[in-house]
């Protein structure tokens, strides 16, 4: 984003369009996020020495939810194993780990020892993915 950030502050003087970003290609951003994200996991996993049916769930950023069930589909996670909760709250950007993990924790309490697969991705297409138990 050219302007609206601390370089270079809201003024009059900018153009709209100038603080505004934009996805010129969804396809590609779609298959990107779902190599990303899915590689990262597979390197978590491994990092971990675990398979996905070690994961008792999964939490996975929820921005896209085409792009998640993508992800959980490579993976071979089924879906009752998947966190979602874009229905229900929308993408909440960088809260929607810690928000999904909240509500699925409110609605089935994870287990001492219990592994959780977390993966996201975000804006130039960074992203990670880590594993952790409870």
């Amino acid at each position: 984003i050219a302007a609206g950030g601390s370089k270079r502050p809201f003024a009059e003087d900018i153009d709209i369009a100038e603080t505004r970003m934009t996805i010129a290609d969804g396809r590609e951003v779609f298959v990107k996020a779902v190599e990303m994200m899915s590689r990262c996991s597979v390197e978590a996993l491994a990092a971990a020495g675990l398979s996905t049916t070690d994961v008792a769930r999964f939490a996975p950023h929820q921005a896209n939810a085409r792009i998640f069930n993508a992800v959980g589909k490579s993976l071979g996670i089924e879906d009752d194993r998947i966190i979602k909760t874009i229905a229900d709250h929308g993408n909440s950007s960088a809260a929607t780990i810690p928000l999904s993990l909240s509500v699925a924790h409110n609605a089935n309490p994870f287990r001492p020892g219990e592994k959780l697969l977390l993966a996201a991705a975000g804006a130039g297409l960074t992203g990670g993915a880590l594993v952790v138990e409870v």
